[in-house]
């Protein structure tokens, strides 16, 4: 939680980009077709504005291909965020299937 970096746009900076994100999972529900869950990703925005040290810190949808998918898919974006120093931020990602 920093002040240097606004939350809502965080929020829409991700879900510019949530189809890179579903890309992930999606892949993964044409093996498993109940697969649903939440992971939550750590990453670090960087005063360049890149991400580094992105993790998947929590995983209850048992799929480490669909973390790992996710984690590769962030680390290659650049952020407009320019903080004086890193800030670490933690971001869920809830899957479900559409019915």
């Amino acid at each position: 939680d920093s002040s240097e970096i606004d939350q809502s746009k965080l929020a829409s900076f991700i879900k510019a980009r949530m189809g890179l994100i579903k890309a992930c999972y999606e892949n993964a529900l044409k093996r498993n077709p109940n697969l649903k869950g939440k992971i939550a990703i750590r990453f670090t925005i960087l005063e360049t504005g890149g991400l580094a040290d992105v993790e998947a810190v929590a995983n209850s949808m048992g799929s480490a291909d669909v973390a790992t998918c996710i984690m590769a898919t962030m680390r290659s974006w650049r952020t407009q965020f320019k903080p004086s120093g890193p800030v670490t931020v933690e971001y869920p990602f809830v899957f479900s299937p559409v019915q």
